[in-house]
């Protein structure tokens, strides 16, 4: 479990060995390790979950960490929908507009990306699903969360500078953010280069030999000028 690099699962390993452990198992309290420094967000994030949710985690003599963190998972509360946490954002026009999308699986693959449904490792992990390597396959650090995928990631930075230059021709206030990809007030013509970013970044997740900046504008520009053959007088 603790082999190779650092994923959520080996962070959670270091900070059951930290001086958070005196609760559950004094007698490796006095290991010292820093943690919180080595691991940053992810290490206050289990941190934070633990605390939350230690009274509902019971624990027997032979549990392990892994069962512990699934435990914690578990426990998470459902998220709220996309329309909930943007109150502000009349969601009926942004519904009738994918609605229109001509292609089917054009069309449901962006219904899932603006309540951000695609099952990501996070999703995976809190429904349960045994096994998951949480880690982002792109820069292989962070957990890989929506939010992470699509809009922070640094080893995609370079790619997400070559889609917003792509996308100012059309629009010169062009920007990749959660609210362009909410799809909140776009153009018409830039749903395609919306489509062909997300896909391209969803879909090459899943590739096992190694990825460049110009295998990543290849399949960009592939699945735009897809998007656009199978939507003519539409989107």
């Amino acid at each position: 479990m603790i082999k190779g690099k650092p994923t959520i699962l080996k962070t959670l390993y270091t900070y059951f060995l930290g001086i958070t452990t005196g609760e559950l198992m004094p007698e490796l309290a006095e290991n010292k390790y820093s943690h919180s420094e080595q691991f940053g967000k992810n290490a206050k994030k289990i941190k934070e979950l633990y605390i939350q949710y230690r009274g509902k985690i019971k624990l027997t003599e032979n549990i392990t960490l892994k069962e512990i963190y699934y435990e914690i998972i578990g426990q998470r509360k459902n998220s709220i929908t996309v329309e909930e946490k943007n109150e502000e954002i009349e969601f009926t026009n942004i519904w009738t507009k994918v609605a229109g999308i001509k292609n089917n699986i054009h069309g449901e693959f962006l219904y899932q990306i603006i309540p951000r449904a695609v099952l990501t490792r996070e999703k995976q992990i809190d429904r349960g699903i045994r096994g998951i390597d949480p880690q982002c396959k792109y820069c292989n650090r962070q957990f890989e969360t929506f939010q992470h995928l699509f809009i922070d990631c640094k080893e995609l930075k370079m790619f997400r500078t070559y889609v917003i230059q792509n996308g100012q021709s059309e629009d010169p206030n062009f920007e990749i953010s959660k609210k362009l990809l909410l799809l909140v007030d776009i153009k018409t013509e830039l749903i395609p280069i919306i489509y062909g970013y997300t896909h391209t970044v969803w879909a090459c997740r899943h590739f096992e030999d190694t990825l460049n900046l110009y295998k990543l504008q290849m399949k960009y520009h592939k699945d735009k000028e897809i998007y656009r053959k199978y939507n003519k007088n539409k989107n």
